[in-house]
């Protein structure tokens, strides 16, 4: 019951915030929208390279115990 309380108090703390600072809301978005998005596309790219990274050490060792077995 204690969360609820002090969840709503928040909500409605937050909302009045937002309608009296919305200007500034939206500046701060402007600002840290495009910061989150290159982060996250570093992050991506990142994960991207080391899966290829892994397939290609993967066939290496394929082939290198297909010759071993011969």
């Amino acid at each position: 019951m204690v969360a609820f309380i002090a969840g709503l108090v928040a909500f409605v703390v937050g909302l009045i915030g937002l309608i009296g600072w919305g200007t500034d809301f939206v500046t701060v978005l402007k600002g840290t929208v495009p910061l989150i998005l290159l982060l996250g596309g570093l992050i991506a790219l990142y994960g991207a390279y080391t899966a290829q990274q892994d397939k290609i050490e993967a066939k290496k060792e394929g082939k290198k115990e297909k010759k071993e077995k011969k």
